[in-house]
């Protein structure tokens, strides 16, 4: 899990708050962050389109699209990292309105101000501010925890130096 992250989740929520819970994590990719959940103590499954490699050593792996995805089970922490973006709000509404988890943690990362693909597909980015997150959360139930909005400068996946438009956001279940 990037670090900061990792700390904010833990200063908000108390260090221990992985400790014996579920997580769902949306758009895994290459188990970065499922490694790092599953070692703070969560049972992970892991979800993505894409397979690019066996799933590591306690990490269960669903492929499967997020939104068409049934699962057979219940989570109490949903983790969304940089998956909502492309993802339709109504759909994804409905979805996270349909798993009911406690605490949901998402980040989003996205190059800025130019983006590294066409520049009009930005426009077509969800979620891409904290109030986002906020207006479509609490209608949900979930109390804010944490939201946030900052830039970040570091090398993307092939060295290149770049700027990066972060938003985060914390929610828990008010019910």
């Amino acid at each position: 899990m990037e670090k900061r992250l990792y700390n904010i989740v833990t200063e908000t929520m108390g260090a221990d708050f992985f400790q014996n819970v579920t997580v769902l994590d949306v758009g895994c990719a290459r188990y970065a962050e499922s490694i790092a959940l599953r070692d703070m103590g969560a049972d992970v499954t892991a979800l993505d389109v894409l397979k690019r490699e066996e799933p590591p050593e306690r990490i269960r792996f669903v492929l499967s699209n997020f939104l068409e995805w049934q699962p057979d089970q219940a989570f109490d922490v949903l983790y969304l990292s940089n998956s909502a973006l492309f993802m339709p709000n109504a759909d994804v509404f409905e979805k996270i309105a349909a798993l009911r988890p406690k605490t949901v943690v998402v980040r989003t990362m996205y190059d800025y101000p130019e983006p590294n693909w066409d520049a009009s597909q930005l426009k077509q980015l969800y979620f891409t501010k904290p109030s986002d997150w906020v207006d479509y959360f609490e209608p949900l139930g979930f109390l804010t925890m944490h939201t946030d909005i900052y830039e970040e400068v570091s090398p993307d996946m092939l060295g290149s130096v770049r700027t990066f438009r972060v938003t985060e956001y914390i929610g828990r279940r008010s019910d």
